[in-house]
């Protein structure tokens, strides 16, 4: 499942730039994740588009933005 925001975030709809730092670690080397398949422009746009949902207030599902974005 698609990483995007904290709980916290959704819950005051607001956005942290600090949070989307602790997100992008996640990915980038030594990653805790590892991935079988991974296109990294894809992950992003999806993650833009489910951040911006969040501030909306808009109920948007991973796979919703992975195919909008």
């Amino acid at each position: 499942t698609e990483v995007a925001f904290a709980s916290g975030e959704k819950n005051v709809r607001a956005l942290d730039p600090d949070v989307l730092t602790q997100i992008d670690s996640l990915w980038r080397p030594p990653a805790p994740v590892k991935l079988a398949e991974f296109h990294l422009g894809i992950a992003e746009q999806s993650r833009s588009l489910l951040r911006e949902a969040v501030e909306r207030g808009w109920r948007l599902k991973p796979l919703v933005a992975a195919v909008t974005g």
